[in-house]
């Protein structure tokens, strides 16, 4: 089953951490070591190359314990590594030290991005989009995002290499 997004109320809420100020707002997650996963209200649609971004930042601690697994899935198929259409573990995130203030820890957080391209034949076209992560116990996110894009028409293309063509044939008369 899929879970809705994570929050520990500890996060920032205590200037004794070390995990910083939200990127935004006034409450960000810090990593429970558990998966969290969402199906939106968008569907997949053939041609869209969908992204899925978050904003994270890492504790001072240099360990196993940093790190972001990202997600994207089919929203009808329960959310998992292995129903996953695409996934990814970033570990080079922003430390955060101790030192930081909370501007300097806004200003710190790191961009993390995942995309999927849809074919003409996929099996999820139609269906929601799921998104989700795993952020290790001593990574934090902020700020996650979906964004889909459509590619070029094929026309577009064809007019592309007809240019081309023409280009390649005026060459060849001069």
């Amino acid at each position: 089953a899929d879970s809705q997004w994570l929050y520990n109320a500890d996060y920032a809420e205590d200037p004794s951490n070390l995990r910083g100020a939200p990127r935004t707002g006034n409450q960000a997650m810090h990593g429970l070591h558990n998966y969290s996963g969402q199906v939106t209200g968008a569907v997949f649609e053939a041609n869209h190359t969908y992204t899925f971004s978050i904003w994270a930042q890492n504790d001072e601690v240099l360990d196993n314990t940093n790190g972001l697994f990202m997600y994207i899935y089919d929203g009808t198929v329960p959310f998992s590594d292995a129903n996953s259409l695409a996934g990814s573990l970033t570990t080079a995130i922003n430390q955060r030290t101790a030192e930081m203030s909370a501007a300097e820890s806004q200003a710190n957080w790191t961009q993390v991005s995942i995309s999927h391209y849809v074919v003409p034949d996929a099996l999820e076209i139609g269906n929601p989009i799921g998104v989700g992560f795993f952020a290790r116990r001593d990574t934090a996110v902020d700020d996650a995002t979906l964004t889909g894009v459509p590619e070029p028409t094929t026309v577009t293309l064809v007019g592309l290499g007809l240019g081309g063509l023409a280009f390649w044939g005026r060459r060849r008369r001069e």
